[in-house]
């Protein structure tokens, strides 16, 4: 079984250690490789030979139109991070809903009446602002970059003048 990490310029990425400790862990014969790419169009070929892949910056956002099937989740986030291939089919995720929803479990936030700024648009503030939204009775307001970008989740934005 093959799989990897996706992004640009992403050589610093650890995900290769933690994922072939949990393979030997778990007696699992498999590879995890660092695929930069800077051009996702001319490397969907070799990404359909994988088992499966996590995506980070900047493919997110643009790997969900090469999906066959997008998660709910990921189809309201607009944001995919964990594709698994299927007969060279894509099928895409968003773990960091889960994730982001586990850690507020976890340390035990209380889940009501609370003010939050979400502080990015892209795939992870995305997923943030889904979790708040669905599982939490948050205020939310949503800075970036790209006021746009921010308006598609909320009407709650913090413009700053350039």
């Amino acid at each position: 079984m093959n799989y990897a990490v996706i992004g640009k310029n992403i050589n610093y990425s650890l995900s290769p250690i933690i994922h072939h400790a949990n393979f030997k862990s778990l007696g699992i014969n498999a590879s995890y490789e660092i695929i930069n790419i800077d051009d996702i169009d001319k490397e969907i070929v070799k990404l359909r030979q994988l088992n499966g892949f996590n995506i980070t910056i900047p493919y997110k956002q643009e790997l969900i139109k090469y999906c066959s099937h997008i998660s709910e989740e990921a189809k309201f986030v607009q944001a995919v991070n964990c594709v698994h291939v299927i007969n060279h089919k894509f099928y895409g995720y968003n773990t960091d809903i889960y994730g982001f929803y586990q850690l507020m479990k976890v340390n035990h936030v209380d889940p009501y009446y609370k003010n939050v700024l979400i502080i990015g648009a892209g795939g992870a503030g995305r997923a943030v602002f889904y979790c708040l939204k669905k599982y939490f009775n948050y205020n939310l307001t949503v800075t970036n970059r790209t006021i746009n970008k921010a308006r598609k989740f909320t009407n709650n934005i913090i413009e700053i003048e350039k």
